[in-house]
């Protein structure tokens, strides 16, 4: 985090904790909407905070440091300062490999499908439509702008879905839906529609958004494929979206 950032962890804190109001919050959950570097950084400190809560860590780790303050001050057989030292330097080490430990194994059994793929996840908005198959609203795209993700589905079914724009935003209807295979199904039509067109559309929507469908969808071996190349192309609009951490927390998930 660069220096205009500096102080953010503490503030990020005092939001988990709820000790930021008013405007002051407003400003804050601004900044995280747009910074997906402010919105990692916040899932770690939620995490964080949830494993210390839950493994009772904190007081483990105190507990060590009032031991320590005890027995210094208490008239005990008289050993060395430098093996006192060693001794208490070693519980305060166990104490805190303990905590990174428990935490990991937190992260790891708290991880599901549906976490991963919210957390990269954004209802896609009509103005980043680059283009298309015409300059009037389709009753699916009028659909899509309130919000009728229910409706857009049904529309589509019932064959009123005739363009490449309609076939895209049905398949971010069904993600909203959680309807994956559909969701799934539409986007491989829309990427295979674009290597046999010299003028591909919603490609590198389409492929971030299937790999967000792959994973809500439990095919991590077709989802890690797709985030690394994504990841792997400076020039993909979904670049900076796809992060070491969101990776890491895919295969964890494959693993499991």
């Amino acid at each position: 985090m660069d220096n205009s950032t500096q102080g953010m962890s503490e503030k990020l804190v005092m939001y988990l904790d709820g000790e930021i109001t008013g405007q002051e919050k407003a400003d804050l959950e601004k900044q995280l909407g747009a910074s997906p570097e402010l919105q990692e950084e916040l899932s770690s400190l939620r995490q964080t905070r949830a494993a210390i809560q839950y493994f009772g860590l904190k007081d483990k780790v105190a507990g060590v440091h009032q031991q320590m303050m005890l027995e210094l001050a208490a008239p005990v057989i008289p050993i060395s300062r430098g093996r006192k030292i060693l001794r208490y330097s070693m519980a305060a080490a166990a104490a805190v490999i303990l905590l990174v430990g428990s935490w990991l194994a937190y992260s790891f059994f708290s991880l599901s499908p549906d976490k991963v793929f919210a957390s990269g996840y954004h209802t896609y908005e009509l103005s980043n439509m680059r283009s298309g198959d015409g300059n009037s609203s389709t009753a699916i795209e009028k659909a899509f702008e309130g919000n009728q993700f229910d409706e857009v589905l049904k529309l589509y079914q019932e064959g009123a879905g005739a363009g490449i724009r309609d076939r895209f935003l049905t398949a971010v209807a069904a993600l909203e839906k959680k309807n994956d295979p559909l969701a799934i199904r539409l986007l491989k039509e829309q990427l295979e529609s674009n290597r046999l067109s010299s003028k591909p559309v919603y490609n590198d929507d389409s492929e971030y958004y299937l790999a967000l469908g792959y994973v809500r969808n439990k095919d991590y071996d077709f989802a890690l494929p797709l985030l690394q190349k994504i990841k792997d192309d400076p020039e993909h609009t979904y670049n900076s979206k796809v992060t070491t951490r969101l990776i890491r927390k895919v295969k964890l998930l494959k693993w499991r």
